[in-house]
């Protein structure tokens, strides 16, 4: 596709050369198929000029395999050329192996936008998963230190998933989400926002008139829709003040917003690289970083008889009698829930801080009884084991496309 500047309906040296392209490479316009909408790729209303000048050319068998298309009229574009759709039959099956975004991201939670009845509804929903949870009460029951036996472990697992499964479930019904939008336009609620609902109102009127080319609707329409692209212009030209209006506003009204709008002018975050090294692409980067990772944390030489030796050694210390008396009551882990920070993250399965935070007397009897299990089957939770490695700059003023200016911290539920 392109804008060739050339219209078929003219019979100049443009045409004749674009016919001879065609002709030559034996491809077609789309615009010649009767499945397609033939109508004006290119309107300037201040102007009053029309035509055709966007075209799309394909080989034969794409244009046998083209099922619809036509021109698009849309408000919100600030180009006079216009959206040009075109719908195709495939043959062959596309998979998608990886997303630039993860999974995970649309299960992050907000949860400085909760508000009260938000977190009264969480603990409630659960109080009613966790009491549906089911006990491992021979893992429970079991006061050998010693124990080998692998349903024990299985279930310490298994119990482990579930109480980090309903926490993370109760947030998903009752706790806002976290928008992950592009950079907005400062301004924009107050002077684009109006003018954009304005314009698509009366742009709605004109396609439902038959977008006609002269009338009152069809003036009303082009002066919504330019006002609407000054008001885009207007804001990205004034971002900066703006935002100091903003932010003198939110200090005037001692709002907490204010810090918030202070990040806007001076963000603290830098932007991160498409290229680390010879990697060009996310998941190649991953595995450059992984890598690096897998032969730091292998430095140190280790054997497997060394690792029997010292298992040997603990197990010959450990005494039954000498584990009686460790217990993780119920208020142990809720002195140490409250001395936990807000806002950390696990990295992994959207698991928060906020979520023990915020937890309820049978979480912490629950975390209580884990804790219990783990400690007497010498034994820790699959889960709880799980970490991911977030690179971050060492030095920002350095080159971020250099893996050596990459430090990794660790991030878990443990």
């Amino acid at each position: 596709m392109g804008d060739f500047n050339t219209c078929f309906n003219h019979n100049n040296a443009q045409t004749r050369c674009l016919n001879e392209v065609i002709d030559r490479n034996d491809m077609s316009v789309i615009w010649n198929s009767p499945k397609v909408n033939h109508d004006n790729t290119y309107v300037n209303l201040s102007l009053g000029h029309r035509s055709c000048m966007d075209h799309i050319l394909v080989s034969g068998n794409i244009f046998d395999a083209l099922i619809s298309g036509g021109v698009h009229y849309d408000p919100l574009n600030p180009s006079c050329h216009n959206v040009v759709n075109i719908h195709f039959q495939c043959v062959n099956h596309c998979f998608v192996t990886r997303s630039d975004r993860p999974e995970l991201a649309d299960k992050r939670f907000s949860w400085n936008k909760a508000t009260q009845e938000n977190i009264d509804m969480y603990r409630e929903q659960l109080d009613y998963l966790l009491g549906n949870i089911n006990i491992p009460t021979d893992a429970i029951l079991c006061r050998n230190v010693l124990c080998k036996d692998i349903k024990h472990r299985v279930a310490i697992n298994t119990l482990c998933s579930d109480i980090l499964n309903c926490c993370i479930e109760a947030g998903t019904h009752t706790l806002p989400l976290r928008k992950y939008t592009k950079h907005s336009i400062a301004g924009w609620k107050e002077y684009v926002k109006p003018e954009k609902e304005r314009s698509l109102f009366w742009h709605w009127i004109w396609l439902e008139c038959g977008r006609p080319n002269h009338g009152h609707v069809y003036n009303i329409m082009k002066q919504t829709r330019y006002r609407y692209h000054y008001a885009v212009r207007y804001a990205k030209k004034n971002e900066f003040n703006l935002k100091k209006e903003k932010l003198a506003e939110y200090s005037a009204n001692g709002s907490v917003d204010m810090w918030r709008e202070l990040k806007k002018i001076n963000p603290s975050r830098c932007n991160i690289p498409t290229t680390v090294d010879d990697a060009c692409n996310a998941p190649d980067i991953a595995e450059l970083f992984m890598s690096k990772y897998e032969t730091l944390y292998n430095s140190v030489p280790t054997s497997d008889d060394e690792l029997d030796d010292i298992t040997r050694l603990i197990n010959n210390g450990v005494v039954n009698e000498s584990y009686d008396n460790i217990k993780f009551s119920v208020d142990v882990i809720t002195k140490c829930i409250r001395r936990i920070k807000s806002g950390k993250s696990d990295g992994n399965m959207g698991f928060d801080s906020d979520h023990l935070l915020n937890g309820t007397s049978k979480l912490c009897y629950m975390i209580s009884v884990l804790f219990n299990v783990m400690i007497m089957h010498g034994h820790s939770a699959q889960d709880l084991l799980y970490s991911t490695i977030v690179s971050i700059p060492k030095n920002k003023r350095a080159s971020l496309c250099c893996s050596d200016n990459y430090r990794g911290i660790a991030l878990c539920c443990s």
